[in-house]
């Protein structure tokens, strides 16, 4: 979240930007381009009573020069399970058995660009994620676990040339 300088939704009509699959509207991401400091972030939260805890640490650093810039943000998510035991309205659910799964996510962010003329600029991103996700179901036929670890991995590269203004 934090490399995200802003969301840009089209409700509808979307198509002839986007092509035939974004009749329904698009949602557009937008990375900070023009960042040039470093911040980082903690947090830590937990429910009230016994249960679920999570921490996240964030950093993200940018450098801007005459031309150019980049972006990197690494970020780490963990998130503890919540049982079943551990709430009152539950308390007749066969042990152990997860209402809110563990959660760990590592992630990363790079962002690029440099121009390479007065019309022309490169720009690229890279994007890196991997969760590990664990919970467990309990019934009177058995137990049953949950051990996911998805993996996402984006990158793009795009060329962007600006045509001139009597064009």
């Amino acid at each position: 979240l934090d490399a995200i300088e802003r969301i840009e939704v089209l409700t509808d009509g979307a198509s002839a930007v986007y092509g035939a699959d974004a009749v329904g509207g698009v949602v557009n991401i937008i990375l900070k381009s023009d960042y040039d400091s470093a911040e980082t972030r903690l947090s830590f939260g937990a429910t009230t009573r016994d249960g679920r805890d999570e921490y996240r640490v964030s950093h993200t650093m940018g450098q801007r020069w005459r031309n150019g810039g980049t972006l990197l943000t690494p970020d780490y998510l963990h998130q503890s399970q919540l049982m079943a035991s551990e709430r009152a309205f539950t308390s007749n659910v066969p042990a152990p058995t997860t209402l809110m799964p563990s959660n760990k996510l590592a992630s990363l962010v790079f962002s690029g660009e440099q121009a390479l003329g007065d019309a022309l600029t490169l720009k690229g991103d890279l994007q890196y994620s991997r969760a590990r996700r664990f919970s467990t179901t309990t019934s009177g036929v058995g137990r049953s676990d949950s051990d996911i670890t998805p993996i996402r991995k984006n990158a793009a590269l795009t060329l962007d040339y600006a045509l001139s203004s009597d064009w």
